[in-house]
């Protein structure tokens, strides 16, 4: 474990509300901002909230991450995923913080079946990866900057709003008994936010401290079909209320990768995601909302 740092978190989603719990755990001074606390567009408050707050680490996980809405909405999404992205990272410089930039698995075409590793060149087919592929190279071109790409991110939310996430969407329409159509010819990594919190903290405490660029996810590998039938193994529902249909079949019109599946060609790494299984990740997070907490 490395010693406290004073930690500033872009976003309170999924993602941002994990990474700032496991912060806290490990005893950081820890700031997350949610979009009404600061707008990562308006380049002069990012700067000085960093020279007032003199971060020694900013994780960077606000973005638009509705990848239809992005087709769509390509200005916009350019300018928060990547315009915003360059705000944090001059503020980042200004004070000489180390940068953690979030990036996807749909930086790639994914035309390939295959892991997606480290070393493979971008080829964005939508929007949304493209605007995040623009990024990674300025962001790995500042001395402490660092690019984490993540897939299929799940979990709850601190921020007090319902987070949107496959799996919410999929335990609800099973829970209300609703027949779910699910593409099975995409095939995907998922991600449990709390399993990326960990391992994050993990690698940035060891040794040889986080890399460049790394890919990380829970482990294991599936269609979105075959992750919509271990979740309602998981949770006890009827499996048959999913049915598999082709992606030309389900009708969406945005272009998504059919093997986006991130592996790691760095053997520690490889080795830290084998301790954080998806099926794992799927319990906690069922727990979790037959809770009542997630109300």
């Amino acid at each position: 474990m490395v010693a406290a740092q004073r930690i500033l978190i872009t976003g309170t989603g999924q993602l941002g509300s994990a990474l700032e719990l496991e912060a806290r755990q490990q005893g950081h001074e820890v700031r997350a901002m949610s979009h009404a606390q600061l707008d990562v567009c308006d380049a002069l408050a990012v700067l000085e909230l960093a020279r007032a707050w003199q971060p020694e680490l900013i994780l960077h996980t606000a973005a638009i991450t509705r990848v239809g809405w992005c087709e769509s909405h390509s200005a916009q999404t350019t300018e928060v995923n990547s315009n915003g992205t360059v705000n944090v990272l001059q503020a980042a410089e200004a004070v000489d913080a180390a940068l953690v930039f979030f990036s996807t698995d749909y930086v790639f075409s994914g035309r390939r079946p295959g892991l997606r590793l480290e070393s493979e060149a971008t080829a964005p087919i939508n929007v949304y990866g493209a605007s995040k592929a623009i990024i990674e190279p300025l962001v790995l071109e500042y001395g402490r900057g660092h690019v984490v790409r993540i897939s299929g991110v799940f979990g709850p939310r601190r921020d007090g709003q319902t987070e949107r996430c496959f799996f919410r969407a999929i335990y609800e329409g099973m829970q209300a008994g609703r027949s779910l159509a699910v593409v099975q010819d995409q095939w995907t990594a998922v991600s449990y936010a709390p399993h990326l919190a960990q391992m994050l903290f993990s690698l940035q405490g060891s040794e040889e401290g986080l890399p460049r660029l790394v890919h990380l996810s829970s482990a294991g590998a599936n269609s979105w079909y075959g992750w919509a039938r271990e979740l309602a193994e998981v949770a006890g529902f009827n499996q048959n209320l999913i049915q598999a249909v082709s992606s030309e079949d389900y009708g969406d019109p945005t272009p998504r990768p059919r093997h986006s599946v991130l592996g790691s060609e760095i053997e520690r790494v490889s080795r830290l995601v084998a301790n954080f299984p998806a099926r794992q990740g799927l319990e906690e997070y069922c727990r979790y909302l037959r809770s009542g907490a997630a109300q």
